[in-house]
């Protein structure tokens, strides 16, 4: 995400019309990858919880 952001303050200096455009797809990029990054951590989260529910039910019988 630093990189990316990087390459939009170079756009930003060196081409004033394309940095517009550049920013708001680096912007949407970065919510994109954070968005993936939080739904895969959920995803780990539901699969450990349904695992010890697993592994509770187990202990009982």
């Amino acid at each position: 995400m630093i990189i990316a952001f990087k390459i939009v303050f170079v756009n930003i200096f060196s081409l004033q019309h394309n940095a517009a455009i550049e920013v708001s797809l680096t912007a949407e990029y970065a919510m994109h990858t954070l968005k993936t990054k939080i739904r895969r951590k959920s995803f780990h989260l539901q699969m450990y919880h349904t695992f010890l529910n697993i592994a509770r039910k187990a202990e009982k019988i």
